[in-house]
């Protein structure tokens, strides 16, 4: 998707490329090294940030058991909700619940663009509930209250997909206002466990 971000989910290395799961429906895809480096650099993406990096030889340093797998993600978690809350903090944008309220400001007023549609339909929302049921499967039987809200997240994220296809404005805003505050329940949540 020449001009536009992407991610996709590397998880073997091969001889000639490496093996990823591509949200956009490609599952166990062999990427040439080549190509994964033409797409990592992000030269045509006019908004990206940061500075592109290149390992090579990466080895294992530790093997965390999934105990320390699953206390470490919680505090990463934590950590990144706490620093997006300061002034001048990771990102200085709205976030969380408020970013999802401010959605369905937007969507309400009827000002859903042709590219805002097409970014809900064919990434954010369906990114967000495959995700959301990422996140459920990770937490599991280790915390059943967040993997259940996760889950819900996905149903919701189902659902404004569905609203998003068929133009439902209404319906996508209703939905919004319910995932923030399934978002919030989460996050509060999130700081119990």
């Amino acid at each position: 998707m020449m001009g536009a971000d992407h991610f996709v989910l590397a998880y073997k290395f091969e001889k000639d490329g490496v093996l990823i799961h591509d949200p956009e429906g490609f599952p166990s895809v062999l990427l040439p090294f080549r190509q994964l480096e033409l797409a990592w650099r992000a030269d045509g993406i006019p908004y990206r940030r940061g500075h592109y990096r290149y390992w090579t030889h990466p080895r294992r340093i530790r093997g965390p058991s999934s105990d320390e797998l699953y206390e470490s993600t919680l505090k990463v978690l934590q950590g990144s909700v706490l620093r997006s809350r300061e002034p001048g903090g990771e990102t200085n944008l709205t976030i969380d619940a408020e970013a999802i309220k401010t959605l369905s400001k937007h969507v309400k007023q009827d000002k859903v663009s042709p590219a805002e549609r097409g970014f809900m339909v064919f990434f954010s929302l369906k990114s967000g509930a495959r995700r959301a049921l990422d996140f459920a499967s990770f937490f599991g039987s280790r915390n059943p209250e967040l993997a259940r809200m996760k889950e819900k997240q996905a149903e919701v994220f189902g659902a404004l997909q569905a609203f998003a296809v068929q133009k439902k404005w209404s319906g996508v805003a209703d939905l919004l206002e319910q995932l923030a505050q399934v978002e919030t329940e989460f996050r509060d949540a999130l700081f119990s466990a």
